[in-house]
């Protein structure tokens, strides 16, 4: 019976690179997210400001 060491095969560099990437890009993805959500929200504005600015 092959030993349990010889069974491990180590993941090749291209795919520990694209590992490597999906975990960055999440994280900053996850960043900005959270980062976007604890911002305050913007003060009122007056009613019909938005009616009146979007109407040339």
């Amino acid at each position: 019976m092959p030993d349990a060491a010889q069974l491990v095969k180590t993941p090749s560099r291209a795919r520990v690179l694209i590992a490597t990437v999906i975990v960055i890009v999440t994280i900053l993805a996850v960043w900005k997210v959270i980062d976007y959500r604890t911002k305050p929200p913007p003060p009122p504005s007056p009613t019909g400001a938005s009616a009146q600015s979007s109407s040339p």
